[in-house]
């Protein structure tokens, strides 16, 4: 069984600030619970849209973007000056980042799905396993669906995924 390469854009910011973080693992620990925290409360009224539900986590966070999809959010967090920094592919700095409590995002155009669509997906990774030692766990909406809670991103519905950290 040959499994399909998952590409992952993945952003990420520092939880309340742009400054590095420099607390003690349980400082991290409280801040990467208030993401996951964050994604349990807002997934039921954005369960089915998945831009809708990323946006709506950032913004407890104090993170404004726009974009009425998510292709329009990938490519607003990928553009120079936002604000945002790439992890490209590397779901484990992705794992990290978001265990030390910062928001990190995943996203991919609909062109780069597994199934090409109009809109694309955006995601949010939390704290938690590592499927196959490189699919970090998420948070997601779906358009027109039921997104998924607490999963890894291989079951996303990505074919790849990349990530910024602000």
């Amino acid at each position: 069984m040959t499994m399909t390469a998952i590409r992952i854009i993945l952003f990420t910011c520092a939880i309340l600030s742009a400054t590095p973080l420099t607390g003690s693992s349980a400082d991290d620990a409280d801040k990467a619970k208030k993401v996951v925290d964050a994604c349990k409360k807002h997934f039921k009224e954005h369960a089915s849209t998945c831009s809708g539900f990323v946006r709506a986590v950032a913004s407890d966070f104090g993170l404004k973007f726009g974009g009425a999809h998510a292709n329009a959010t990938v490519g607003e967090l990928g553009k120079a000056g936002s604000g945002w920094t790439s992890l490209g592919l590397d779901g484990k700095l992705a794992k990290q980042k978001a265990d030390a409590g910062c928001v990190v995002l995943a996203g991919l155009p609909g062109s780069e799905m597994n199934e090409p669509d109009a809109h694309g997906h955006v995601v949010v990774v939390v704290t938690g396993p590592l499927a196959h030692d490189k699919y970090s766990s998420a948070y997601c909406g779906k358009l027109n669906g039921v997104g998924k809670e607490n999963t890894t991103l291989n079951y996303a519905r990505l074919k790849a995924a990349q990530g910024r950290s602000r």
